[in-house]
């Protein structure tokens, strides 16, 4: 019965969490800046997010080419759709490339934003200033 009970629950967690990432990339479908490829680009000089002083000059050269703005762009949405339907894709895929994908992805997201979206929070989540009225 416990061992039911666990692996339900990791089930549950892992349905959770793919709907998570589903959620993001189709909602991002919405969005012109995702769809035309430039959403990189643009949130990346988005002072209320925008990227530490001293990353700018990488950060800026990378996303201001325009085909590597597109490609990281897509990229994003390929690698949350991935995820998203990681429950049908094999063990060894998830573990040799969405693994390590994922750790890329959401290390690049804390090494560019840094502690700075959790210090301008106000108490109701909004991390953009034009928002927290």
């Amino acid at each position: 019965m416990r061992a039911t009970i666990a692996r339900s629950s990791v089930l549950a967690l892992k349905v959770q969490v793919s709907i998570v990432y589903l959620v993001a990339c189709v909602s991002k479908l919405a969005t012109g800046a995702w769809m035309e490829g430039s959403a990189l680009y643009c949130w990346t000089r988005i002072p209320a997010f925008g990227t530490p002083n001293w990353l700018e000059g990488l950060v800026f050269a990378t996303t201001g080419n325009p085909v590597i703005s597109v490609l990281l762009t897509w990229g994003t949405l390929l690698l949350e759709f991935a995820l998203g339907v990681s429950l049908l894709l094999p063990l060894r895929f998830k573990l040799n490339v969405l693994l390590p994908a994922g750790f890329l992805l959401h290390g690049a997201i804390s090494v560019r934003d840094g502690d700075r979206k959790l210090l301008h929070r106000d108490v109701r989540g909004a991390a953009d200033p034009a928002h927290s009225g």
